[in-house]
């Protein structure tokens, strides 16, 4: 293409008109195509000269670009691309037609079209990894993508900037000024083409947020509130980090029982109280699913069970816990329970001092390791898998729900653990099964069991679903009946109010202990439930949105709730609702007692401890049961003293429990029957 051109010469400097001439197709096509660099040391070159003349745009680019951040975790990336699209189509025919730029040396710089295509591409590469979900991929996507637009505007060139810069180097090497050229004008032009791309940026994702308003407007969607957090983008994670329990109890009264928390990317909607709660219990995995946000259970499980596929067959999953957990089974479990409990105990003193918290827990472990892993485990290999529990337990740490893979040596030793108990297991279920050999636990139940098309369970999945039981039930029974020992030796009439049930039954059953003995001892049950009210173990309960849904509070508002949503309800602060417990904050089991019911008066959900609807915890009755099994021993052969200051909660943990120790003094001795 040969632009006319008519030089007037002046005493200062020399003049170029250009005439328009429209390119042909191929012409246009060919001077906006891209220079690789020849060599590594040309791509060098490049960047160094870049970083030379744009280091100030560089700058004005980061800005760009975090704006460009900010709106793009907040508006739906097709608005994004519409916007850009059009002003793409509108710029490519602008300068087809009514602005064609001439193929010489007049005007050289790094066409915008050029930097649009570099624009499109980071925009695709960074998306996958923004799309995550995780929260400190932001700061990542943020570096990649400023990396990547200077490697690319560095290396990546039209060959008539090549030329150009070429020309340039030479004539200023030799001092004399570009001809037919303003060298201060020309890099005017290419230090000004990154401020004009990152116009384009913010300018395209304003007029996106605004096509997204528009639409939300026109729709007649009433969203929840947002919780209001400074400084933007990252203020809902400092928030939420420095605990979600804080944040609710802060913004429930500000913003009610529904509202919404923007967590970097994600936006996390909370529905606290039974009136908004419904739906999160009730609806089909198809709507609200746990798959997406527990999956960073799969490294400590394993693959092929629970989170880890799909809902129908986690549904039958699901069954084979039910059958293991069923009412016939549950009767020959607390014998176990009950002979492990008087065998550890038996091991005290007759008087003396112990952190009651460690005691439960290990004998928490025995017991679950008896009744759930099976005789050969609690009898031949208990140190070696209570130890490789410990790996794994420890592998379950806040890093890990964001990035269960990486590579940081807590997570190596979970997998090491995970490998060498999938051989323990294997060893034991080939012996069975060898031998023909039967056991009254969990774990022959799972060998037993059977998929509807017939297939039996695999090794590997016995060792997943046992692992999922153990850790489902281990830390739930020995917080809570850690709890409930630290209040009953808080408030004496409690204390007093169980020790007199003991007796009843006594009197009734003598010293006998088994199913239907636990059964019938309300009060213990009741003080148990009361310490689960105010310290669920798992203060936070979570699902997948895949599709909108409606939400009235107990005032009449309504609100619509978008797919895409985390939906989080928490056991820790629901159960603590003023409008539905009495003096919600103070321990008093009678709450629960006949007649007065606080937990049933306001309707379904308002007791969530152990969750409810779809996905209510399989293991409740075997908790009550082992817990129960404990105490009532403990009632019957012990007097205790607290002599540690009341424990407070560890909110640093994965299972919120207690912190520090709980020491007890105790002194030996039966208990009487009048």
């Amino acid at each position: 293409m040969s632009p006319s051109s008519t030089p007037e010469a002046s005493s200062d400097t020399t003049k170029v008109v250009v005439a328009p001439v429209y390119p042909s197709w191929r012409e246009f096509w060919d001077s906006h195509s891209f220079s690789l660099p020849a060599s590594p040391l040309d791509a060098a070159s490049r960047l160094q000269q870049n970083l030379t003349h744009f280091h100030v745009n560089y700058l004005l680019l980061i800005f760009n670009i975090t704006v460009f951040y900010v709106a793009f975790i907040t508006t739906p990336i097709v608005y994004i691309y519409i916007v850009l699209a059009a002003f793409l189509a509108s710029r490519f025919f602008y300068e087809r037609y009514f602005h064609p730029e001439p193929s010489n040396l007049e005007r050289p710089h790094l066409k915008s079209s050029s930097i649009l295509l570099v624009y499109i591409y980071v925009v695709m590469a960074t998306y996958s990894l923004v799309w995550l979900g995780l929260p400190w991929t932001y700061p990542v996507c943020l570096l990649v993508t400023f990396a990547t637009v200077v490697c690319l505007h560095g290396m990546l060139r039209v060959p008539v900037y090549d030329q150009y810069q070429g020309l340039l180097d030479a004539q200023l090497q030799s001092h004399q000024p570009p001809q037919g050229v303003s060298t201060s004008m020309e890099m005017e032009v290419l230090d000004n083409k990154f401020l004009y791309v990152g116009l384009l940026i913010v300018a395209t994702l304003v007029a996106a947020k605004l096509i997204s308003a528009l639409i939300m407007l026109k729709s007649g969607k009433r969203l929840p509130p947002v919780i209001k957090a400074f400084p933007p983008v990252i203020g809902g994670l400092i928030r939420f980090l420095k605990g979600p329990i804080i944040m609710l109890r802060e913004e429930y009264p500000k913003l009610g029982s529904v509202f919404t928390l923007n967590l970097v990317n994600k936006n996390i909607t909370f529905l606290i109280g039974p009136e908004v709660s419904a739906h999160f219990f009730k609806a089909p995995e198809t709507d609200l699913s746990q798959q997406e946000v527990y999956r960073f259970n799969v490294p400590t499980f394993g693959p092929g069970v629970v989170f880890d596929v799909d809902y129908s067959i986690r549904q039958e999953q699901f069954r084979f816990f039910t059958e293991a957990l069923r009412a016939n089974k549950l009767k020959s479990y607390v014998d176990h329970m009950v002979m492990e409990a008087q065998e550890y105990f038996s091991k005290w003193g007759d008087s003396g001092e112990v952190d009651l918290k460690y005691e439960l827990e290990h004998l928490i472990i025995l017991t679950a390791s008896r009744c759930l892993l099976g005789q050969e485990v609690r009898d031949k290999l208990f140190d070696d898998v209570s130890a490789l529990f410990h790996d794994l337990d420890n592998g379950m740490l806040p890093i890990s729900v964001m990035f269960p893979y990486l590579p940081i040596p807590a997570h190596r030793r979970r997998d090491r653990a995970r490998k060498k108990l999938a051989e323990i297991f294997s060893r034991i279920i080939c012996s069975r099964k060898s031998s023909g050999k039967c056991e009254n636990d969990m774990l022959q139940c799972f060998i037993e069991s059977k998929y509807k098309d017939g297939r039996p369970t695999t090794e590997e999945e016995v060792t997943g679903l046992l692992i999922a039981a153990l850790f489902a039930g281990q830390h739930t029974s020995s917080i809570t009946s850690t709890w409930t020992g630290a209040y009953l030796l808080r408030y004496k009439e409690f204390f007093s109010a169980v020790v007199e049930e003991q007796k009843t039954v006594m009197k009734k059953h003598g010293q006998n202990v088994d199913h239907d003995v636990l059964s019938e001892m309300d009060v213990l049950h009741r003080c148990i439930k009361e310490a689960l009210r105010l310290h669920p173990p798992l203060i936070m309960l979570l699902r997948q949105s895949h599709s909108d849904f409606n939400v009235t509070t107990r005032d009449g508002m309504e609100y619509e709730v978008p797919k895409g949503h985390i939906i989080a309800t928490s056991p820790a602060f629901a159960n603590r609702l003023p409008h539905i417990y009495k003096d919600p904050d103070s321990y008093n089991p009678e709450r629960f007692a006949p007649g007065r019911d606080e937990d049933k008066l306001a309707g379904q959900f308002s007791y969530i401890s152990f969750g409810g609807g779809r996905h209510g915890c399989l293991g409740e009755p075997f908790a009550y049961l082992q817990i129960k099994a404990i105490w009532s021993h403990l009632l019957r052969n012990f007097e205790f003293e607290l002599i540690s200051p009341f424990p407070e909660i560890d909110w640093n943990a994965m299972v919120v429990g207690v912190k520090g120790k709980v020491m007890v003094r105790y002194k030996r001795r039966k208990l009487v029957v009048d």
